[in-house]
């Protein structure tokens, strides 16, 4: 999809290690695509991504609250990372 490759193109995160996230949201078209490079997807996956859109980000995306629903993401997944992901 087009996020996927706007993050290969922009080279978002560790090249070595494919540790980027891209989160692209157009209000305009009602689009939300949320998508992780390799390394970030043994942390967060696919099935996270879908809940966290779903339960965490749509409602506040219903309220007209993007701002709030990209916090909501980010927050999200500092949890994850924090909690499943390689040490520091």
């Amino acid at each position: 999809g087009f996020a996927a490759a706007l993050l290969n193109y922009w080279g978002v995160g560790d090249k070595r290690l494919h540790t980027g996230l891209l989160a692209l949201l157009l209000l305009g078209q009602r689009r939300l695509e949320v998508r992780t490079g390799y390394g970030a997807g043994r942390v967060i996956k696919p099935e996270l991504l879908q809940s966290i859109q779903e339960e965490r980000m749509l409602p506040h995306l219903r309220a007209s609250e993007p701002g709030a629903a990209l916090e909501v993401l980010v927050r999200s997944i500092s949890e994850a990372m924090e909690k499943d992901g390689p040490p520091h």
